[in-house]
């Protein structure tokens, strides 16, 4: 049965869905909880509200454009692509010892005012962690038990599933990789690879590749679909580390020097190390440096500028995003054109 498309697909109408159907889940799932304890019921409380506090939904709206436009078993697929992000921004978090997330408190954060009344600072950091570790294992979970649960075939849950399962494979190794490049001395690590894995994998051939799936793409399709995402999520990471650098920081929710004082081995970051010069690189002494004063970061974020990486990880950025082009062109005549197009069209305008 073809999916039954009521509206034009937007990432605002993918928005009001989602958050609709996922809030709807999370009362459940709180009601069920109560009954186990208050604290329980509380910590599905504390999930709720930092899953809908942002976010642009841009993975299940990909679920809904590989699928064809919007149906209602397809949306919790959609859903489903969405709590493995919102559990990857918990880990995340955890690993980067962040608090807030876009602009409100995280899991940690939350814990960490419910328990520094019971426990020392250092306790109750680590109990903190503790609990949105679970959190973010929780949302996993549940976005195994939303494919199984959908009314598709069991040969497409198979394919839901096995996927589900590659894009947390991979996005483990990526951030693994991630984690090691900015202490590990010696060893080369590609930010490109990185990218891939870490990003692409999960935030866009995953969610493109379900709908795809729900839909009864073909291998053809398939295999296009996920060169695009593979270019979109490498264009999309490049543009974050950008942000992460040189955005509104009311935007991105984050300081715009938090990378440079952690250490974050990014495109931006590479390129810098092979242009700057000798002055640049006096000054560049103290990325990574926790130590650093904000004086200091902000000479080492001007230098990004001068030195000419910010540029030429901008050009790179605009490469990966003209492939995507290339690979939409490749794809049959169908409604995917029309909504990736326009996806595209709003990442490049991201303001880096």
């Amino acid at each position: 049965m073809p999916p039954v498309t009521t509206t034009e697909l937007s990432l605002d109408y993918t928005r009001t869905l989602v958050d609709a159907h996922m809030r709807a889940l999370f009362t459940e799932r709180r009601r069920q909880a109560a009954m186990i304890h208050d604290s329980y019921a509380a910590f599905w409380d504390h999930i709720a509200e930092v899953a809908v506090a942002g976010g642009k939904r841009i993975r299940p709206h990909l679920t809904m454009v590989g699928n064809g436009g919007f149906d209602e078993r397809v949306l919790p697929v959609a859903l489903a692509q969405e709590f493995i992000h919102i559990a990857m921004l918990v880990h995340d978090d955890i690993i980067d010892q962040d608090t807030m997330r876009h602009g409100v408190k995280n899991l940690t954060g939350r814990y960490i005012d419910s328990y520094s009344p019971h426990a020392d600072p250092t306790r109750a950091h680590h109990y903190a962690n503790s609990a949105a570790l679970l959190g973010g294992d929780s949302l996993i979970s549940e976005a195994y038990r939303l494919i199984e649960t959908s009314d598709y075939p069991h040969d497409v849950r198979q394919k839901l599933s096995d996927q589900l399962a590659t894009s947390i494979f991979e996005v483990i190794g990526g951030e693994l990789l991630d984690v090691e490049a900015g202490f590990i001395i010696g060893v080369p690590y590609d930010p490109l690879t990185v990218y891939r894995y870490k990003t692409s994998s999960y935030s866009f051939i995953g969610p493109l590749l379900s709908g795809a799936y729900c839909a009864g793409a073909d291998n053809d399709t398939l295999a296009t679909l996920e060169r695009f995402a593979t270019n979109m999520g490498v264009a999309f990471q490049i543009q974050d580390d950008l942000l992460g650098v040189f955005g509104d920081e009311q935007q991105t929710g984050k300081s715009t020097t938090s990378d440079l004082r952690e250490g974050k081995q990014t495109l931006l970051v590479r390129y810098h190390t092979e242009l700057m010069t000798p002055e640049q690189h006096e000054r560049f002494t103290w990325f990574g440096r926790q130590d650093a004063t904000e004086e200091q970061l902000q000479a080492i974020k001007a230098d990004l500028t001068s030195s000419g990486a910010r540029q030429k990880t901008i050009d790179l950025a605009e490469y990966y995003f003209a492939a995507a082009h290339t690979n939409l062109a490749q794809l049959p005549s169908d409604a995917r054109t029309a909504e990736l197009t326009s996806l595209i069209t709003q990442l490049e305008g991201r303001n880096v």
